[in-house]
């Protein structure tokens, strides 16, 4: 009968471990990711973005930009000569898009200058129109805040999975006119870190059942 009483007592700590287990590993894997994951956004934008986005920002006249955003004229000479400005420092900075918005209304903006090539992939003419509701919130913060802000962007049917920096253009009478978008590809960098977490999770889980066998054993 204490043999029974035994092997059921046993049965029970093993189903209530086991219970325990899959929860700890489950939220270890989940806090990991969730905290490497906004790790690698904030590295990102502080080693890559936000310096990009500034340098874009000191390349780009405010009051021309404004005067662009209004006349959409591809013939005004600020377009190609900032757009050339723009492609020079993607091209140094290896970002994925470098790129200029304006309000237009709601959530609706127009892109006044990429920093691409046109007739290349993701490039957007003057005056193509976005809507930007499915952009993170970031996007939304940067206009409302008028400072810099950064957040990851799952744009995957039209420019990817993104980690996104922007920057707001004033004029010369320091009014907000539009904002830089500096995108950098993210899939690479989260699969990377998505590998190690998998990883630490195995890991996690060999030296645990380790232990529980070792308890059994001794018992």
């Amino acid at each position: 009968m204490k043999a029974e009483e035994k092997n059921v007592s046993l049965t029970l700590r093993f189903t209530l471990f086991f219970v325990i287990f899959v929860i700890a590993v489950i939220a270890v894997v989940i806090t990991t990711s969730i905290h490497q994951y906004n790790d690698a956004a904030r590295m990102t934008n502080a080693r890559l973005g936000l310096p990009t986005a500034k340098r874009a920002a000191a390349a780009i006249d405010g009051d021309a930009f404004e005067k662009l955003s209004k006349t959409l004229d591809p013939l005004d000479p600020f377009y190609e000569e900032t757009r050339l400005k723009l492609l020079a420092i993607k091209e140094e900075t290896q970002c994925l898009y470098l790129y200029t918005m304006a309000p237009r209304e709601g959530d609706r903006y127009r892109f006044i200058i990429d920093g691409g090539n046109p007739g290349e992939k993701g490039f957007s003419p003057l005056g193509t129109e976005e809507d930007t509701s499915d952009y993170d919130r970031s996007f939304r913060l940067t206009w409302e805040t008028k400072t810099s802000q950064f957040g990851v962007l799952d744009l995957q049917k039209t420019w990817g999975f993104l980690i996104s920096t922007y920057l707001p253009i004033f004029n010369s009478t320091g009014t907000m006119v539009g904002i830089i978008g500096c995108d950098f590809e993210a899939e690479s960098i989260f699969n990377a870190i998505f590998d190690r977490i998998k990883q630490q999770a195995v890991l996690s889980a060999g030296l645990i059942l380790t232990g529980f066998l070792l308890y059994l054993f001794l018992l």
